[in-house]
């Protein structure tokens, strides 16, 4: 028995196992460190996830609330009048150009428009 007791020594006190048992205890290591960096990556990327659905579900909300309004008489009433240019009966639509309405806009607050009275104002606009 002694003889098999010395063997058994003479195996764990060799250097090259050491060594051996060192390289794969810092392999082990380096594993792990690897494992728990993953770990965090997958943690943040779930954490991004999970910003975005709730940036998408708040769109979502916003969309369907447009969707509840663009129900309402009311908004249907001014897509028919605005976009559509249609009119009920017995009423004329008229529609103003942009145009006219910034120049008429940019001449009152120049102040270059002259006081007159409504008397003379609707003579220019009759042409007498």
């Amino acid at each position: 028995m002694s003889k098999t007791n010395q063997n058994d020594t003479n195996i764990f006190d060799q250097p090259g196992l050491k060594i051996l048992a060192f390289v794969v205890a810092v392999l082990i290591i380096a594993s792990m460190r690897a494992s728990m960096n993953s770990a965090d990556n997958s943690a943040e990327s779930l954490s991004n996830f999970n910003k975005e659905l709730e940036q998408i579900e708040e769109n979502v909300d916003n969309l369907q609330a447009r969707i509840e309004d663009s129900k309402s008489d009311l908004y249907q009433e001014k897509l028919q009048r605005n976009e559509l240019l249609r009119d009920k009966e017995g009423e004329m639509v008229l529609q103003i150009a942009d145009s006219a309405y910034h120049d008429n806009l940019q001449m009152l607050q120049s102040e270059q428009v002259q006081k007159k009275t409504i008397y003379e104002e609707w003579q220019q606009v009759l042409g007498w």
